[in-house]
């Protein structure tokens, strides 16, 4: 079982043999696929519909132009999807050029379908890890979980015994909770926020994160009760009262409002 929401790749390949080809392959590994033989046609596709887009498996050479005028147009337009070129042309130049343009990975036909799967799978993770950066980095103000402070920052936690440095996973989980206090979420929704759309829902990793977020507060004498696990659904943060009193969960809410 994998999550429901699938990677959706737009191929813009002219070869429809290949493009086909390359289809079966990647909805076999429940990916969707859309193909265009145009660009013409994949640049009216994005200019509707791009949000939708997880990754560009994108020729150079098309029938009505360069597949680099193509991401040129799209980058102009401030459309940015992570991009693979896939192509015959061979020379030093053109791949250098294809990747200052704006492309992440160029990949040279002929090519094994499990170096190009290997690759699809490899760009989509790096483009998540960057997300989650972006996010921790973007939310630097201090916010409470469980009576202590965070700092998105430093990524520490302010223990009475002392600040504590953390990493990135239980930052993010740390912060999810706090954003959404009172709220029953879902393994699913939890993992998919932390690790992406493409995670496999099986994973214990957070429920292992989870297990060392409560023994960190343990072991420094803290509350863990205020993180609830709900059995068979998922977990839920549900703050003392005495701290909305003080104000700290109107912060983190303040917080949250401004950085989503």
């Amino acid at each position: 079982m994998v999550l429901s929401i699938k990677p959706e790749v737009v191929m813009v390949e002219d070869d429809d043999m290949l493009a086909q080809i390359i289809k079966r392959q990647l909805e076999l590994i429940d990916m969707t696929v859309i193909i265009f033989s145009l660009i013409h046609d994949a640049l009216s596709f994005f200019q509707h519909s791009h949000t939708t887009t997880h990754l560009l498996l994108l020729d150079l050479n098309l029938p009505d132009g360069n597949g680099l005028s193509l991401l040129k147009e799209l980058l102009d337009q401030k459309i940015d999807i992570p991009t693979i070129f896939v192509t015959a042309v061979t020379d030093e130049k053109t791949k250098i050029q294809s990747l200052d343009m704006g492309g992440d990975d160029y990949l040279i036909k002929p090519f094994s379908l499990r170096e190009m799967v290997s690759r699809i799978n490899a760009l989509l993770r790096r483009t998540h890890r960057d997300s989650i950066t972006y996010h921790i980095q973007s939310n630097e103000r201090e916010f409470y979980f469980c009576g202590v402070k965070v700092s998105p920052l430093r990524m520490e936690l302010a223990f009475p015994s002392g600040a504590v440095h953390i990493g990135k996973r239980e930052l993010s989980i740390i912060s999810h909770l706090s954003q959404h206090p009172y709220a029953v979420l879902s393994r699913m929704a939890l993992i998919q926020s932390i690790w992406g759309k493409f995670a496999n829902a099986r994973s214990r990793s957070l429920d292992q994160y989870i297990m060392k977020i409560r023994k960190l507060f343990q072991e420094r004498r803290c509350p863990t009760s205020w993180l609830k696990t709900i059995h068979g659904v998922g977990y839920c943060y549900k703050p003392d009262k005495s701290v909305v009193a003080s104000g700290q969960l109107k912060q983190t809410l303040a917080i949250s409002k401004d950085t989503f």
